[in-house]
Parts: structure tokens; C-alpha cells; sequence
């Protein structure tokens, strides 16, 4: 079982709490979790976010869209692996009461592993909390070196121009700096 508990506390504040068997709280969600089609949703009003709702064939990205302002969807994301996708499992975690969260559990083939042998797994969380304007995105997997996914922002977008700064400097690249450059 889960407990999420949204509070506002004052500074220096103390609150307690004590669960007992009842019924959720019912009132105005504060991110609508949706499922559109193949697709869940994730909205808090200032921004969205689309990512697959099962996976079929080819290993489906975890982002599968952002909504822009306009309301047209945008980005992609890919899977870049030479193991086999096994299967994909979609969890809806935070029903947007406090926050949205879908849980996003993907098998591959083979084994992987630094120190013993483990199934080749990722493991993507995708958050959306009321106010932001952004989302949150964490990821465990064990699979082969040089196994990532990559999200194409641009898709459908057709910017004119972008900064592109890979976390860490991405997996074997440099930093990229402004696009396009500046000759």
C-alpha cells in the first residue's frame, strides 16, 4: 500500500499522522492522469506529458510527446539497444490526488550486469506536480554498456533553434553548445 500526503506545514511546525482503514479523499485532482488511446497523460495545466501506456514490437520510448503552450504535441523519445524489447509494463502510481507518476517497467532480452549476471531491465518514473513546469524523470536499469534512450525534442516542433546540452556530456560526446552555431 501507498500514502501520499500533500501539507502545508508553518516553519518550525509539527504534524502527525495516524492511518486508519476509510475511503481516498475526494475533491479537485491536482494533476489529471489520463489515458488517451495507447497513451497516459500527465497534465497540471502548465505543462503535459504523454508516455506510452503499453509497448508493442519495437521498445517505445518513455516520453512520448510534451504538449507545447498552443497545444500541439511535440518530442519523441527511442530506445538505442542491441538487446532484444521483451515487454513493457505501465503503472499508474501517483493518480494526480498530489502528484501524477506513471511507472514505466521494461524487459529486454538477455543478461546484464557489472558484478553477476541480471535480465536486462529499465525502469523509467515519470512525474508531473501541480505548479511545475517541468516534469521529473528518474531511471534504474541494468543493461548493456552503451544501451541508452534519447529524446528528439524537435519532432513535430520545427524550431529554428535550439541549445543542446547533453547530461554529462552524453554517452561518449561532447558538448554539443548552440545550435546552429554562430558563424
Amino acid at each position: 500500500p501507498r500514502a501520499w500526503v500533500l501539507a502545508t506545514v508553518p516553519g518550525n511546525g509539527h504534524v502527525s499522522y495516524r492511518f486508519a482503514p476509510g475511503r481516498p479523499a475526494t475533491g479537485a485532482l491536482a494533476v489529471s492522469v489520463t489515458r488517451e488511446g495507447d497513451y497516459h497523460v500527465l497534465d497540471n495545466g502548465k505543462v503535459a506529458v504523454r508516455v506510452p501506456a503499453s509497448g508493442r514490437g519495437e521498445a517505445p520510448g518513455p516520453i512520448a510527446g510534451v504538449r507545447l503552450p498552443g497545444g500541439t504535441w511535440v518530442g519523441r523519445s527511442f530506445w538505442k539497444s542491441d538487446q532484444a524489447f521483451e515487454g513493457l509494463k505501465a503503472e499508474v502510481v501517483g493518480d494526480g490526488t498530489v502528484f501524477g507518476k506513471v511507472r514505466l517497467t521494461y524487459r529486454f532480452a538477455g543478461a546484464a550486469g557489472l558484478l553477476e549476471p541480471v535480465d536486462a531491465f529499465a525502469v523509467v518514473d515519470v512525474a508531473l506536480f501541480p505548479g511545475q513546469s517541468h516534469v521529473v524523470i528518474e531511471e534504474s536499469h541494468e543493461m548493456k554498456r552503451g544501451a541508452y534512450w534519447e529524446f528528439d525534442c524537435a519532432h513535430g516542433w520545427g524550431a529554428r533553434s535550439a541549445i543542446c546540452i547533453p547530461h554529462s556530456g552524453g554517452f561518449g560526446r561532447p558538448n554539443l553548445g548552440a545550435w546552429p552555431p554562430n558563424t
